[in-house]
């Protein structure tokens, strides 16, 4: 009859990889390889990596050498420090630990804002900051550093612009667009500009957003004129407005003053300089058209508002609808 003590001690053999059968040739498992590969049970002499699934004989050189391996320690050496690695292949194609800088997080959530629309205290909302701390990125900024940072953005990126329009020289077609907000009721002009880069791709963007204080062609020329200074732009081909009387007289006076940098400021001395947006004067034809069945138009439109207005005359067209087998019952209300 086994004693307590013979049963521990035949245990502890085993789990330092004596058997049962009394060999004392099977030395103790102590080096770190141990952890990180599994016995055969067919062939004890024989082991299998736990990350890439290679058998060998001898796992010490192979575990100094395994990718696999390599980077699951290299991805566990941050763990805790809430810092968020990724596994990115090397030119080589070995897996290396890659982590996102500080400046790269706070460039891009800079950019979310922009690209996104969204307002400057979306940065310290707690849905943001919640999100940055599931996915341990690095705590995002208040709202006045953020603020900091996209008008530097801005600052250096319209460096870079005029920058590259004044060693590449090349001409630009220039497109203007003036509004009026509906809620402040504030006038705003754009300038696009669009030109073939140094690499033979055509890009467009955006020069100038400006607030204005009229639609009146000497403002327009202005703001045309400055725009194109500020940046060094000295050769235009074309410019697309919209055909308005006041887009004539503006094209006119920049014609006047923009000659001024020389001969080669304009093509055919600014013969064909002012082009007619196609698309707006479309715009104007189709509303041209629907006038011709307004009356119509407007009857629809408030038979449907009628429905839409009460929650029983709803319920009673879509039971109109049911009866009378119709394929369509709902009301889209054109805006």
């Amino acid at each position: 009859m086994e004693t307590l003590g013979s049963n521990r001690k035949r245990n502890g053999r085993e789990e330092d990889g004596i058997g049962s059968s009394g060999l004392g040739s099977r030395k103790k498992t102590r080096s770190f390889v141990w952890k990180h590969v599994t016995r055969l049970k067919d062939n004890y002499d024989r082991c299998k990596c736990r990350y890439c699934g290679k058998e060998m004989s001898c796992p010490t050189k192979h575990i100094l050498g395994c990718k696999a391996f390599l980077a699951w320690k290299a991805a566990n050496a941050f763990k805790g420090k809430s810092k968020q690695t990724v596994l990115t292949p090397d030119e080589e194609g070995n897996l290396t630990l890659y982590r996102v800088s500080e400046d790269v997080f706070k460039e891009t959530s800079n950019e979310l804002i922009i690209l996104g629309e969204l307002p400057l205290a979306f940065i310290e909302r707690f849905a943001w900051r919640n999100f940055c701390l599931k996915v341990q990125l690095h705590t995002p900024v208040c709202r006045k550093t953020s603020t900091k940072e996209i008008v530097a953005m801005y600052a250096s990126r319209k460096a870079q612009m005029k920058k590259n329009f004044g060693q590449n020289k090349q001409r630009l077609s220039l497109t203007i667009d003036i509004w009026v907000a509906p809620y402040t009721s504030a006038s705003y002009m754009v300038i696009t500009a669009h030109f073939v880069d140094a690499s033979w791709k055509l890009r467009k963007m955006i020069i100038r957003f400006k607030n204005v204080d009229d639609h009146k062609g000497s403002t327009i020329a202005k703001v045309l004129i400055d725009c194109l200074a500020e940046l060094d732009i000295r050769r235009v081909l074309c410019i697309t407005v919209d055909n308005a009387t006041t887009n004539t007289s503006a094209m006119k006076k920049f014609k006047e003053k923009f000659m001024s940098h020389g001969e080669d400021a304009l093509v055919l001395n600014g013969e064909f300089l002012h082009v007619r947006c196609a698309t707006h004067i479309l715009i104007l034809i189709v509303k041209e058209g629907l006038n011709e069945i307004d009356d119509s138009v407007i009857a629809i439109r408030n038979a449907i508002q009628y429905v839409r207005s009460s929650t029983n005359r709803l319920k009673s067209f879509e039971f109109r609808v049911e009866t009378g087998k119709m394929t369509r019952g709902s009301l889209p209300l054109d805006v």
